[in-house]
């Protein structure tokens, strides 16, 4: 078994930052820390490698080695935001790990002071997500909070919109393992409208794929609209087929952002459903959203009959998921969340 370093000898650690481009042979020792503490990251790492997306492309590392052995890494990826309708270059810190025979022993704060020292700087606004800001209060981060939007669904309403309007394309499931649907995938993500303009991401392939890439991704042809959304029925999770009563949307990605209400009325499974969760501000779907003191801003004229209430919540991403900032975020105070395809 290998021996951890002992405190005494943590002078002998190298602790440095890098890049994969400069230093490719990190990448191998990294995965291995990542993977014991994260289980099967390697693993989605290599199939998103698989569809041309990689992680060493986006990730630049700072860690503690003891040898050819990574310890503890801190890693950091250039975030294009859209924060209050102004494109903001965000840094996000992502994989954060300390291998756990050498843990309580400095190695992470020491990562993270040479991150702050040579990287931290590069960035007005830093991010990241955490079950645990205690660990990152010490470098200036603090708790922002996030809302999701709920909004009550009618599937009779939906039936009868739908049979006066002419019919749609059947919305379908892009296979990513077929080259032209992941071709539809990296044109819409190369050229997305911002989901919001109050928080929303464009231009990202590798973090949305290191997300979503596992899941089922409607395309609505007519639209020209990529779907992130999950179906459930009394809190489990089903198809569209299973005669769900909820529907959580985490993601639109498309050139021009479509109303919510034309991509609600082409999903499928939409009859059963009662309720309508948004991780994702409605700023920019012509959805009225209530305000605390109870009267609906509009968006725009021809706003839909959908209202979404503004909920304080805890994103849930294998665990609670707190956002947290460094520096300013001007999208504070305002009902919003980092979506899903954002988070590292």
């Amino acid at each position: 078994m290998e021996s951890s370093p002992k405190p005494e000898d943590l002078s002998a650690l190298r602790v440095f930052g890098g890049s994969y481009a400069e230093q490719p042979e990190l990448l191998a020792p990294v995965f291995r820390l990542l993977d014991g503490v994260f289980k099967g990251i390697a693993g989605r790492a290599a199939a998103v490698a698989a569809i041309g997306t990689t992680w060493e492309s986006v990730s630049r590392p700072f860690v503690a080695m003891d040898g050819d052995r990574v310890l503890s890494h801190v890693g950091l990826i250039d975030l294009p935001l859209v924060l209050d309708g102004r494109r903001t270059r965000v840094g996000s810190i992502h994989a954060v790990a300390t291998h756990r025979d050498a843990r309580r022993r400095g190695l992470y704060r020491a990562v993270m002071e040479v991150a702050e020292r040579d990287a931290f700087g590069d960035y007005e606004t830093l991010v990241l997500t955490t079950e645990n800001p205690e660990y990152y209060e010490p470098f200036g981060f603090r708790v922002v909070p996030e809302h999701e939007f709920r909004i009550e669904w009618d599937g009779s309403a939906m039936n009868r919109a739908r049979s006066s309007a002419s019919p749609f394309p059947a919305p379908r499931r892009l296979d990513l393992r077929v080259p032209e649907d992941l071709t539809t995938l990296f044109r819409l993500l190369d050229t997305r409208a911002p989901v919001s303009e109050v928080c929303g991401i464009v231009a990202d392939r590798v973090v949305f794929c290191f997300s979503e890439s596992g899941g089922p991704l409607w395309y609505l042809e007519d639209l020209d609209t990529v779907c992130v959304v999950q179906y459930s029925k009394s809190g489990v999770e089903v198809d569209p087929s299973g005669e769900p009563d909820r529907l959580e949307v985490y993601d639109i990605v498309a050139p021009q952002m479509p109303r919510l209400l034309d991509v609600l009325l082409r999903l499928p499974g939409m009859d059963t459903v009662r309720d309508v969760v948004l991780h994702v501000s409605p700023d920019s779907m012509g959805v009225e959203v209530a305000r605390a003191d109870r009267s609906v801003a509009a968006p725009n004229a021809d706003a839909s009959p959908l209202r979404a209430v503004p909920v304080a919540r805890v994103f849930d991403h294998d665990g609670p998921s707190l956002l947290m900032v460094r520096g300013p975020f001007v999208s504070e105070g305002t009902p919003f969340t980092l979506p899903r395809t954002a988070r590292t």
